[in-house]
C-alpha cells in the first residue's frame, strides 16, 4: 500500500497527469454530448483523489503543472478547462487532484461515478460519495461491478501503477473483458512511455489490434515525449471514442502541451484515430417493395 500511494504522489502533477487528465476532461465531455441520457463513468484505479505536492521527493509537478500555469493564457481551450478543474481543488496548487476530482467535477446529474482501489478506502477532495469498491479491478469478477445493468453509456478509465510490467498484460486483459460485455463501452487507458521498458513499443500495437477486433466503433490513440531518458513520456488509447474526438485533442493542443512541457528540443507527439465503417442493414421491407414493380420507389 505505501508502494502505490508512493508512486502516485512522485508522479502526480508531472507531464504524464498533465495529458492524462486533459484527454480524460475532455472525453468525458465528447460522451455526455453523445449520450444525454447519461453515462456511468468508473476509475479502475482511482487513488486517493488529491496529492500533497509539497511532500513529493522527485518534484515532478514543476515538470508538468507549474508550466502548464506559467502559460495558461494562451493555452487552447481545452488545456484551460482542464486546468479551471487543478484550480477548483487548490488554487495554490499544493494539492493536485486525482482522476475521480476530474470525473467528479465534469459529470452531470443524470451520470453516475464509481470508483475502484486495492489500497484506498476514502477518497480525498469529492463533494459527493460514489459508489467505491475495494478490490483488485484485475480480477475477472470485477468486470460485473464495472458493468451493471443499466442505460448510461460506461466508460471506464485505466489508469495502475504500472510499478510491475505485469500491469501491462493485465490492462490489455480488462480491456478485453470489458469489450465481451460490452463491445460498445468506452475504455481510456492511460500507460507511461519508459525509455529501455519491453512495452515501450509493442504495447499500443496490442491495444490498437485488440480493439480493431472487439470494440464496434474503433479507437483513439495519442502520446507525447518531453524527455530522453526514465518516464520519457506517456499516451492515452481509447476503445470506443467518440467519432470526431480528434477534432477535440488535436495537433494544436498536442503542439502546445509539447512546447511548454519540454521546454527545449524538437516537439515529439502523434495522434490517430481508426473508426469501423458500420455495417449496412438490409430493409426486409425495402427488399419486398422493389419486387413490386407497380410501386414507386423512393430513397430517403
Amino acid at each position: 500500500m505505501a508502494a502505490e500511494a508512493h508512486r502516485h504522489l512522485e508522479k502526480a502533477a508531472g507531464h504524464g497527469d498533465v495529458l492524462k487528465h486533459i484527454v480524460l476532461r475532455s472525453h468525458i465531455v465528447a460522451q455526455q454530448q453523445a449520450h444525454e441520457e447519461g453515462i456511468m463513468l468508473i476509475d479502475t484505479h482511482c487513488g486517493d483523489g488529491l496529492s500533497d505536492l509539497s511532500k513529493q521527493k522527485s518534484q515532478e509537478y514543476e515538470k508538468g503543472i507549474v508550466r502548464i500555469s506559467g502559460d495558461i493564457d494562451s493555452a487552447p481551450e481545452e488545456v484551460k478547462e482542464y486546468y479551471s478543474v487543478v484550480q477548483q481543488a487548490d488554487p495554490y496548487l499544493q494539492n493536485y487532484p486525482g482522476s475521480p476530482v476530474f470525473g467528479e467535477a465534469t459529470l452531470r446529474e443524470q451520470d453516475e461515478h464509481r470508483l475502484c482501489d486495492l489500497f484506498v478506502t476514502d477518497v480525498k477532495g469529492l463533494k459527493t460519495k460514489p459508489m467505491l469498491e475495494k478490490g483488485d479491478s484485475f480480477h475477472p469478477d470485477a468486470t460485473e461491478y464495472f458493468l451493471p445493468e443499466t442505460d448510461k453509456h460506461p466508460v471506464v478509465f485505466i489508469d495502475p501503477s504500472y510499478n510491475d510490467d505485469e500491469d501491462f498484460y493485465k490492462v490489455r486483459e480488462l480491456m478485453e473483458r470489458v469489450l465481451a460485455k460490452n463491445p460498445y463501452a468506452t475504455i481510456i487507458i492511460a500507460y507511461p512511455l519508459i525509455e529501455g521498458n519491453r512495452y515501450r513499443y509493442t504495447f499500443t500495437k496490442t491495444l490498437k489490434d485488440s480493439a480493431k477486433k472487439n470494440a464496434k466503433i474503433g479507437y483513439f490513440h495519442c502520446w507525447l515525449i518531453v524527455q530522453k531518458t526514465g518516464m520519457q513520456g506517456s499516451s492515452v488509447f481509447i476503445a470506443n471514442p467518440t467519432k470526431r474526438f480528434d477534432d477535440i485533442i488535436d495537433e494544436e493542443v498536442l503542439d502546445y502541451l509539447s512546447a511548454i512541457l519540454l521546454k527545449v528540443g524538437r516537439s515529439e507527439y502523434s495522434l490517430d484515430q481508426w473508426m469501423k465503417k458500420p455495417k449496412k442493414k438490409k430493409d426486409a421491407n425495402a427488399e419486398a417493395a422493389k419486387e413490386d414493380s407497380g410501386a414507386p420507389q423512393f430513397a430517403f
